[in-house]
């Protein structure tokens, strides 16, 4: 089998998870229990798990000068990214603090940093049309690539060096704007329950994933968190039911979803296939702390797949009404 080639633009920051805790209140002295420091965010993220799933992936991001991007820089390269299109930029890599309440949810502080400079001059042209796949991680969080510049990067792509196209959205859907213009350039679009519902003005999941579609979207894959994953591509559209799992910290499953599903395009399977991919690669994210799954290989994933069975008949050609829990 050929090694699939992708090439992803997307934000990468430095999270660090502080488990069941609170800040410390004005002349408090409180203490952590444990904590976990690692790269994460939409395109690092998404970066990470495709190249334990054999993928060559070649990211392109920008993080700062300082100590927090070169971890997250380093860290991406040791785990066999190609990080070349990875820019240092003037001013601080991006950054979270995430708390979790022990029962899989979790609040985040967020910093923006070096994502909002990211741009389409980053792009390396004579890589991506290498690729199979450009892969967009995290639209509506970088301001200088959303909007026009993103859309041109798109149809670039898809129409000029005959690449696929995808994209995974952000929680900033108050930008949500910026996101039209690119959606008819994108033969795959995976979002969350809750962004889709407010981008698309839809209260019902099937209502926006049909949204989508209508704006020019060849395949939708909305996440439903414990409700499984929406799939709605041609004549299906379906529920996908999740793999069970005590979650643990949902932190980064909407990402290892949709890193599976665009390894499974890349390799020519089917949309309900994608999504079972998406699924079992959620659930090895859901049951560890942080937002990439602990090191895995393609076998683990194979592994829960096949358990889930192959695509069922009954599930292709109607639609089923969904509704569930969005994760990050």
């Amino acid at each position: 089998m050929l090694q699939p080639r992708i090439y992803l633009v997307g934000i990468t920051t430095v999270d660090v998870f502080l488990g069941q805790a609170r800040l410390a209140l004005p002349d408090e002295h409180a203490y952590l229990p444990a904590y976990k420091m690692t790269p994460g965010g939409r395109g690092a993220n998404m970066a990470y798990s495709l190249a334990r799933l054999g993928a060559r992936v070649h990211f392109c991001s920008r993080v700062g000068r300082d100590p927090a991007g070169r971890l997250a820089r380093d860290f991406l390269h040791d785990a066999g990214v190609d990080v070349r299109s990875v820019q240092f930029d003037a001013s601080q890599t991006a950054f979270s603090c995430i708390g979790s309440d022990g029962a899989g949810r979790v609040g985040l502080l967020h910093f923006e940093g070096a994502n909002d400079s990211i741009s389409i001059d980053d792009v390396r042209w004579e890589t991506l049309r290498t690729c199979g796949m450009l892969h967009i991680g995290g639209a509506m969080s970088m301001r200088s690539l959303d909007g026009g510049k993103m859309a041109l990067l798109l149809r670039t792509a898809k129409q000029r060096h005959d690449v696929a196209t995808s994209l995974h959205t952000s929680r900033n859907t108050e930008r949500k704007d910026a996101l039209l213009p690119c959606l008819d350039r994108l033969d795959y679009l995976c979002t969350n329950d809750k962004e889709a519902k407010a981008i698309s003005g839809r209260s019902e999941v099937p209502d926006a994933a049909q949204w989508f579609r209508d704006q020019g979207v060849g395949t939708v894959a909305i996440t439903m968190g414990p409700s499984g994953s929406y799939v709605s591509a041609g004549r299906i559209s379906a529920c996908v039911p999740a793999v069970p799992v005590a979650a643990i910290d949902t932190t980064g499953c909407g990402d290892a979803f949709t890193a599976g599903f665009v390894y499974s395009a890349l390799a020519g399977r089917s949309p309900l296939d994608c999504a079972r991919w998406g699924n079992a690669l959620g659930s090895l994210c859901a049951r560890t702390q942080g937002a990439m799954p602990e090191p895995f290989d393609l076998e683990d994933v194979l592994g829960i797949v096949q358990r889930l069975g192959a695509d069922s008949a009954s599930a292709a050609g109607r639609d089923i009404s969904c509704a569930g829990e969005s994760r990050r």
